[in-house]
């Protein structure tokens, strides 16, 4: 799936949603979205030696979700 894709099928949310896509090379990505869809989106990707859950706080606050719309990924592997 297309990260465009990933995005528009993430964006029909209403609240927070989770899925899994594979990649072209057969990688599976986990994918997440929380907040308003029509807000900018902010893509959260975990660098070495991290997962999505080091962005933890910033899902869980009241500001970010209702003026963002935030996609944080999980590179399994």
């Amino acid at each position: 799936m297309k990260f465009a894709a990933l995005l528009a099928t993430l964006s029909l949310a209403a609240s927070t949603f989770a899925v899994y896509v594979t990649s072209a090379d057969g990688t599976k990505i986990w994918a997440e979205a929380t907040g308003n869809p029509k807000k900018p989106a902010v893509v959260f990707i975990p660098g070495f030696s991290c997962s999505s859950l080091a962005f933890s706080k910033q899902w869980s606050d009241p500001l970010m979700t209702s003026n963002l719309y935030m996609v944080r990924l999980f590179f399994c592997g």
